[in-house]
């Protein structure tokens, strides 16, 4: 669970200061706090408490699926994501240089995690005209979720990965879960600055988008409505009505 806790502002450097990552021990600081976070690691050690969004700039709402909506920033520019099969949006300065991005699909073929995953890579090198060749691995983080997690016949895999490449600084995540029926449910979230700007836009955009989409003012969300919150839902955006199981994905 995401949780935070307010400080004053003469403490909140120190305790900047001292975040260290759960799951890498190169990294600290509000990268470490927002690395965790994206890797599903419980924090509550949030500087400043509940991150908001403080110059709202606008509420996006996706046009086939109005649970998916959030503030944004003023500044930043909301687009649909229209690949066939998803759900999602990508949020963009409107300068070119900061993307937030959240996309789920399903599909009938197997994918690999790290396939998705490398396919995002490729897709913000040629956002931001970056050089393969170039790309510092600052933090790994993938494998399968505890089997308990899963119900049975469902498997699943996550790949993650902090990068940097020339001046910009990104975090990636890709979930993919396998169902007994052949459909591949895929999770994606990719996050990009420039390097100089990346604590700061942790704070100010990606946090408080992000924690938007996981908790509501009554606890934690359920996007699709089917009685498992989000950050369990194994198969996210279940059609209204549809049985499901404690992991989210349609029994019967």
């Amino acid at each position: 669970m995401l949780t935070a806790v307010g400080c004053s502002d003469n403490s909140t450097n120190n305790q900047v200061g001292n975040l260290q990552s759960e799951i890498c021990a190169n990294v600290n600081g509000i990268e470490a706090l927002f690395w965790d976070i994206m890797n599903g690691v419980p924090r509550g050690d949030i500087p400043g408490g509940v991150p908001t969004i403080n110059n709202p700039g606008g509420t996006y709402s996706h046009p086939g699926f109005p649970l998916l909506g959030f503030q944004y920033p003023a500044g930043y520019t909301p687009q649909t994501d229209t690949t066939p099969n998803a759900i999602g949006v990508n949020v963009i300065r409107n300068d070119g240089l900061v993307i937030w991005k959240r996309s789920q699909l399903a599909i009938l073929n197997p994918v690999r995690a790290r396939d998705v995953l490398a396919s995002e890579i490729n897709s913000l090198l040629a956002f931001f005209g970056g050089n393969g060749n170039n790309i510092q691995r600052i933090c790994i983080n993938e494998g399968n979720p505890p089997v308990n997690q899963l119900a049975p016949g469902f498997a699943a895999e996550f790949s993650n990965r902090f990068i940097r490449f020339g001046n910009v600084s990104a975090v990636i995540t890709a979930n993919v879960t396998f169902t007994p029926t052949g459909l591949t449910s895929i999770v994606i979230q990719k996050i990009a600055a420039p390097t100089n700007q990346f604590e700061n836009e942790i704070m100010n955009t990606f946090l408080p988008i992000s924690y938007q989409l996981l908790f509501t003012g009554g606890g934690e969300r359920d996007s699709d409505g089917d009685g498992v919150p989000d950050n369990r839902d194994l198969c996210p955006n279940t059609p209204p009505g549809t049985p499901v199981n404690a992991n989210g994905c349609p029994v019967g």
